[in-house]
């Protein structure tokens, strides 16, 4: 399990090759749209990183009210540290462009 401040992530290596993502976003964030929104930069930063992560894993990704204040930058920095942590992150060289 990988996590970092207001970010827990669980990852579980699977059959095939493709990266399927699960997001659960607390109450305790703020209403729907609130959560919506939060759920969607999430997806994106997932899509961002998608390269650095490694083949064939399922992720669950969950958000605590701290991801709120987090800029879009901080918020896949704090991904990438969680999937680390997690052993979901793909060291290579493709990786490493960022």
């Amino acid at each position: 399990m990988g996590q970092a401040a207001g970010l827990r992530l669980r990852a579980l290596r699977s059959q095939g090759t493709a990266v399927r993502l699960a997001l659960a976003v607390s109450r305790r964030v703020g209403g729907a749209v609130v959560r919506n929104r939060l759920r969607r930069r999430l997806r994106e930063a997932v899509r961002a990183e998608l390269a650095g992560i490694v083949p064939g894993v399922d992720l669950l990704v969950s958000a605590g009210p701290e991801a709120l204040g987090w800029s879009f930058q901080e918020l896949r920095a704090h991904l990438r540290e969680a999937l680390r942590r997690a052993g979901a992150w793909a060291e290579g060289p493709e990786s490493q462009k960022r």
